[in-house]
């Protein structure tokens, strides 16, 4: 009898821990790793109708192991956003040798493409941003870029039609999603 329980729980078990790697697999697949990474999964607090208590995460409950040690970042992984500076966010005409030309937060709606320059310094290890086009708030084009340890320049572009008259924004977002700048332009 006691054989028929130890396996009854063994199977509830190795069910319980399928079902938990179809959740984290559905939230990969859904959210992407990014955002998966970022969850803040042992946050955990009671409501304030129970005195505003915090109770501890599950894990610190159950266990009496000592943390494994942290290992070193990946290259790739998010970085935070205290740790990438810009140092130059502008819009220009063009580049020539990797400098912007025709730097203005005006445009003619004549011109064909506008460029979003950044200077970025402090990444620990590569990683990457997003320019985020958006014209009167709505997304035009998000753009990833590769960004490189100590100070790196990257940009993008966006071709212009001259029916997109009005205010345009692009934001640099770190790896993790955090907005690093953001900068105003208008095509007149």
């Amino acid at each position: 009898m006691a054989d028929k329980d130890s396996k009854k729980k063994t199977r509830l078990v190795v069910n319980g821990i399928y079902i938990s790697l179809v959740a984290i697999a559905a939230l990969v697949y859904y959210l992407g790793p990014e955002k998966v990474r970022n969850i803040d999964r042992f946050k955990s607090s009671t409501s304030e109708s129970q005195g505003g208590a915090t109770t501890k995460p599950v894990s610190a409950q159950t266990t009496t192991k000592k943390p494994a040690p942290e290992k070193p970042q990946q290259q790739n992984q998010p970085v935070s956003s205290s740790s990438l500076k810009v140092t130059q966010f502008v819009m220009c005409e063009g580049l020539e040798n990797r400098q912007p030309v025709g730097i203005s937060n005006s445009f003619s709606a004549s011109i064909a493409r506008v460029y979003c320059y950044t200077k970025i310094v402090g990444a620990p290890q590569v990683t990457t941003i997003t320019h985020t086009w958006y014209y009167k708030n709505t997304i035009k084009a998000q753009v990833k870029l590769s960004v490189q340890p100590g100070t790196w320049r990257t940009w993008s572009a966006k071709n212009m039609i001259p029916d997109w008259k009005g205010q345009w924004r692009v934001d640099a977002s770190d790896a993790a999603g955090f907005i690093i700048g953001s900068v105003k332009f208008q095509l007149r």
